[in-house]
């Protein structure tokens, strides 16, 4: 039809130029009919474009500078370049036709409203909303001053300002300016028109914006009844309707009904359009939406390709649907793990879109945000924030009313912080997006439950189970007072509560929690079919935890044999399994069943993980562990070595679990009494930890006290003082004064200056230790006994006799006061006592 009109109006023209002078007025309403037709057809715009400047250039010659005739021309030149997304030149245009028609006419005439509303629609596509709005409410002010209040006109611009208020995510206003629309249009059009429908179908999709999805449907559903009235069922103009109903029953999860609808309008478009065109191309995308969003990947990359491979023949390579679609495909091989396929297809669309103007800066932060996705799940963690961090600039600056797109940004942020171990930083960038939905949504929204899930991640990643558990407890709470029906996260939740129980030594409530889970995920199978034995995993660790392992053996095996039955040819999850059952055998010291256990997950491992993955370094450690348990020590270093090559590619966001390999290497080199390659093994641990993580005191002093461990064995004990003071100082900086872990150096500190005969140092050293568990220990504690003797030596070894001596007798006064002291011990002080006052009787002779 298209094709035959252009043919037509160009035969039309062909006989007026034999006719009429070149700059004849006929002409040049050929030309625009031309350039019309042209310009709603799917050739490129600009060919309308170029008609649209010969016909102006026509008519600049007829009429004075300011006619009306070319401010209308004007407008059509504007449309052209607003349909190329030229929006700064199309805006130039429309304020030219503007100031003409102003001066024409007046600021008040109604002969200003099609260009005041196409000034307001290329606005609202820069996303400049507001000033879009003002010329909207101008427009609405010249209609209801010339027109009766039922006007036709006025409903829709009524419609334009609802949807103007719809991007303000100002439903409730959005929605009353398309009633008010809707209720003029009824009135003009008692029996039914496309502008009825056109308004209930943007009632219907600010309902699913909103995900209240019985509503969109209602509205939809309305709009089909109309269309059926008036057309055969098998009419093109049914199709837009049925993927309208087929997105909102996607939405639901209810993909075989969605996949009906869209699959008829799929057929009937076919039968009626050629092969090639572009709403062919719209139907498969939204069939492919669905089939994405039932995660049949394939299916889904079938019909994407089908659509880009239509769009590609109709449109230029820049178009909005190539760079959507491209996108899609990204998507779907990223869900396939086709990470360097995705990759290659998300900047095709970024490639293009940079080289776009600001209009296709918020498709261009989908982008980015795609990009990021890839590499976060590659663990390349520093490119991964970079484009999260250049989506949330694009969001916070040019799409700022967006709220849950940016609340995404952040939450995809804290993931990579949290994955880096950066945790407070994580923890600062969810409560940011946690308090977006708190201002736009009811406490009750689902996603405000999801940030609280997120949290409690980050708090659990830390290890602060009593705050990790308050947010799971929260979320739980939205969803079971909310959103019961949604079975999974309500089991997510009660898993989430029960292992920060477990974590808080609190069993029997935590398994109440986790068996809890287990029910409904066994009653409610997920769509995510993993959940159900991750449920049984999460359980089975915490029954080991409790020193239950033949109870925890069961819940690994049923774990395992439903992974085994889901993933026939092999999976990761399988080696995870198989991993656990090792751990358990371990923990029996059945050694043989363990380490074939092992074997077999690092078969798996071998064979299905990616190199960033953790699993497989995990399995080559608990070997080597098991092997050093044996004692086994060559072996057992030879699958430590294999798991510390590993992990040293992914520094340094792996320098925890290298440094952990390391010290686990030492510790074989302590018990082999190769001390030097020990001392070098743990001197690298430090090393690690000083750069990468330097407040972590504990572990720092841990590592640091195997390094004095190892100058003690070689007997170089100048060389442990001086890590012994090291391991002081880091305590004095972290810990109270009075702790208990600061004594302990101390007296370390007092026994080794005692071997080098240092005894004013051990001396000094041994009465600082005093002076703290004087304060903690009963005065017959043990403890305290011994380091009342050892003072006591230090003097008699400085010759002082008669101090050493009030400290000896204070030992036996703490002795005559116990009861549980032997008599041997008495005896043993009472004859120090007397060894000590002979030799001070014999040195005042």
């Amino acid at each position: 039809m298209h094709e035959e009109s252009l043919q037509l109006y160009q035969q039309v023209l062909a006989l007026l130029v034999q006719y009429y002078s070149s700059d004849h007025l006929d002409i040049v309403h050929a030309l625009i009919n031309i350039g019309y037709t042209l310009l709603n057809g799917k050739e490129n715009p600009e060919l309308a474009l170029n008609v649209f400047q010969k016909s102006l250039t026509m008519l600049e010659r007829s009429y004075p500078s300011y006619h009306a005739h070319i401010a209308s021309n004007l407008n059509l030149i504007g449309n052209a370049l607003r349909k190329q997304t030229k929006f700064d030149q199309a805006l130039e245009i429309y304020n030219r036709a503007l100031k003409m028609q102003e001066d024409y006419y007046s600021p008040k005439h109604i002969e200003l409203v099609d260009t005041l509303t196409n000034i307001s629609h290329t606005l609202s596509s820069q996303e400049k909303v507001d000033q879009a709005l003002l010329f909207c409410q101008r427009t609405l002010t010249i209609q209801q001053n010339d027109y009766s209040s039922d006007h036709i006109n006025i409903s829709y611009t009524f419609n334009n300002m609802g949807n103007l208020m719809e991007k303000k995510k100002e439903f409730t206003q959005a929605i009353q300016f398309h009633q008010q629309a809707l209720a003029i249009q009824k009135k003009c059009f008692p029996l039914g028109h496309s502008t009825i429908i056109a308004t209930l179908k943007f009632i219907g999709t600010i309902f699913k914006n909103q995900c209240q999805y019985d509503q969109a449907l209602e509205y939809y559903k309305q709009a089909l009844d109309i269309n059926e009235k008036c057309f055969p069922s098998n009419h093109v103009q049914l199709t837009s309707n049925f993927i309208s109903i087929g997105a909102v029953l996607s939405a639901q999860e209810k993909f075989s009904e969605a996949l009906d609808f869209q699959n008829r309008a799929l057929a009937i478009r076919e039968k009626n359009y050629p092969s090639d065109h572009v709403f062919i191309a719209h139907t498969l995308t939204h069939v492919a939406r669905t089939l994405f969003n039932q995660k049949t990947y394939h299916q889904a990359l079938e019909s994407y390709q089908r659509a880009i491979n239509i769009y590609e023949k109709c449109y230029p390579s820049d178009h909005t649907d190539i760079i959507s679609n491209l996108n899609n495909i990204g998507d779907v091989l990223y869900r396939l793990d086709k990470y360097d396929e995705a990759l290659t297809y998300h900047e095709q669309a970024l490639a293009i879109q940079e080289k776009q103007n600001e209009t296709a800066l918020i498709d261009m932060a989908r982008t980015l945000n795609h990009i990021g996705n890839i590499f976060n799940s590659q663990n390349k963690f520093d490119e991964s924030l970079h484009f999260y961090h250049r989506a949330l600039e694009i969001r916070e600056t040019s799409d700022s009313l967006n709220y849950q797109a940016i609340s995404t940004m952040l939450s995809n942020i804290a993931d990579v912080l949290y994955k880096q171990r950066n945790h407070i930083q994580a923890f600062d960038y969810q409560q940011r997006a946690l308090n977006i939905p708190k201002t736009i949504y009811s406490l009750s929204d689902v996603r405000i439950a999801e940030s609280l899930h997120s949290m409690g991640h980050t708090r659990y990643g830390q290890k602060m189970f009593d705050e990790s558990l308050n947010f799971y407890q929260q979320a739980l709470k939205i969803y079971e007072e909310n959103h019961a029906s949604n079975f999974e996260n309500v089991a997510l939740s009660c898993e989430y509560v029960g292992a920060s129980l477990i974590q808080l030594e609190e069993y029997e409530e935590g398994l109440k929690y986790l068996f809890r889970a287990l029910q409904i995920f066994e009653e409610n199978p997920s769509s995510d079919c993993e959940q159900l034995p991750i449920c049984l995993c999460t359980i089975g660790n915490s029954l080991l935890e409790q020193g239950n392992p033949n109870e925890a053996l069961h819940y690994h095996q049923r774990a395992l044999a439903i992974r085994q039955e889901l993933y026939s040819s092999g999976h990761m999850y399988i080696g995870t399994s198989l991993g656990s059952i090792g751990n358990i055998f371990s923990n029996q010291g059945k050694y043989d069943e363990a380490f074939d256990m092992y074997e077999q997950a690092l078969v798996i491992y071998e064979k299905f993980c990616s190199s960033e993955d953790l699993e497989l370094p995990t399995c080559l450690s608990n070997m080597a562990s098991l092997l050093n348990d044996q004692h086994k020590y060559d072996q057992a270093l030879s699958f430590h070595y294999r798991a510390l090559a590993i992990q040293e590619k992914h520094l340094p966001y792996s320098y925890t679990t290298v440094v952990n390999v390391l010290k686990d290497i030492g510790q074989v080199k302590v018990k082999q009494s190769n001390f030097d390659g020990a001392h070098d093994d743990f001197s690298r641990a430090v090393a690690l930890l000083q750069q990468y993580d330097p407040l972590n005191h504990s572990q720092l002093v841990n590592d640091l006290e195997w390094i004095v461990s190892i100058w003690k064995n070689k007997q170089c004990y100048r060389c442990a003082i001086e890590y012994l003071q090291q391991c002081l100082h880091i305590k004095e900086a972290s810990l109270s004064p009075e702790h208990l872990s600061i004594a302990a150096t101390l007296l370390d500190l007092a026994h080794v200056h005692r071997i080098r005969d240092e005894y004013q140092l051990s001396l000094i050293y041994e009465m600082k230790y005093y002076s703290i568990i004087e304060k903690v220990f009963s005065p017959d504690h043990e403890d305290i006994i011994d380091s009342l003797a050892n003072i006591a030596q230090c003097y008699e070894d400085l010759d002082e006799r008669q101090i050493a001596l009030k400290y000896y007798q204070q030992i036996l006064t703490i002795y005559e006061q116990s009861e549980s002291v032997s008599d041997f011990e008495i005896f043993t002080v009472m004859d120090k006592i007397e060894l000590l006052t002979e030799q001070i009787n014999e040195e005042l002779i």
